[in-house]
């Protein structure tokens, strides 16, 4: 992932990283926590309490549980809207 002035949402590069390790679970937690290390993403909670890798599983399970996760194209829209117009 390139480096950005403006970092981009947590939610977005783990959506972005699910599709690219095409949800495999170690790869897409992995590649997140280097994210992270490089500034690439940064949390808005929990800053000090767990190191990169727990946090991303955190996260990586909130995305599969909520589905989050699905959504590509449609901010907010649930994975059975996509495609419909």
């Amino acid at each position: 992932m390139p480096p950005s002035h403006h970092p981009r949402s947590q939610r977005d590069v783990m959506r972005r990283l699910y599709r690219e390790y095409g949800g495999n679970k170690a790869l897409v937690v992995a590649a997140y926590a280097r994210a992270e290390r490089a500034g690439e993403v940064q949390r808005k909670r929990d800053k000090n309490g767990l190191k990169p890798e727990d946090y991303a599983k955190r996260l990586f399970r909130d995305g599969e549980r909520k589905e989050w996760l699905l959504v590509t194209s449609f901010r907010g829209a649930s994975p059975g809207a996509r495609g419909r117009r």
